[in-house]
């Protein structure tokens, strides 16, 4: 019995010694525990021969949406370069037709030069010339052109430039009295506006030039005055 209990304390000193030593190094326990840790298996996606088959035709349809695409942006391309071309091509040969009827207008226009200058008749050559302009205006007319309507009608300044006045009883004041030069519309939208001269009464001419007499004649009398 003695024995026994005499290696009791033996055992008891040898566990003190042994947990002495585990309590100078806490962490050593918890890292020996990570070290042995296995590690974590990679996760397997598992996916069917149905699924499989599902993301293999979604990719062939992507790949024909991307050609279609590609397709449409190639045909899309070539025909803004198409349209391009011809309206270049309709800018350049837009007026044939109008500079066609104006080459039979220069054709007789010539006609009469050449028959003024064999036959030097002047009254010939003047209708002739009146012809030509006439066949001129109806092309013209044709094409759209339209000649503004100035003399003796009220001033508007969308149609007409008014380049002066005149003191006139032949036309009520404001009136188109003269046009200097003709103006004409294209479609309805005015390219060049008549130039005319207004109307005005001849009493603001009269009393005007009675105004600066009597101012004319009041000076030349105090200028006598002042010599005398």
């Amino acid at each position: 019995m003695k024995e026994e209990e005499s290696k009791k304390p033996e055992e008891e000193d040898a566990t003190a010694e042994g947990g002495g030593e585990g309590a100078s190094r806490p962490g050593h326990s918890k890292r020996a525990s990570r070290k042995k840790r296995p590690a974590r298996a990679e996760k397997k996606v598992e996916i069917t021969l149905k699924e499989l088959e599902a993301l293999k035709a979604k990719a062939r349809e992507s790949e024909q949406f991307l050609d279609q695409l590609q397709r449409t942006t190639a045909d899309y391309i070539n025909y803004q370069k198409r349209a391009q071309r011809e309206a270049e091509e309709w800018q350049r040969f837009a007026l044939s037709d109008l500079i066609s009827e104006l080459l039979g207008i220069l054709d007789n226009f010539q006609q009469a030069l050449q028959a003024a200058g064999e036959n030097r008749d002047f009254d010939k050559f003047v209708q002739g010339v009146r012809i030509v302009e006439s066949e001129f205006l109806k092309v013209l007319e044709r094409a759209g052109l339209e000649p503004i309507e100035a003399l003796g009608q009220p001033f508007d300044p969308a149609l007409h430039e008014a380049v002066a006045q005149e003191a006139t009883e032949a036309y009520p004041p404001g009136m188109v009295s003269q046009e200097m030069q003709k103006g004409y519309k294209l479609h309805g939208r005015v390219i060049r506006a008549a130039r005319v001269v207004v109307a005005r009464a001849p009493e603001e001419v009269s009393v005007a030039s009675e105004e600066d007499d009597a101012q004319n004649s009041e000076e030349r009398e105090k200028g006598n005055n002042a010599h005398l």
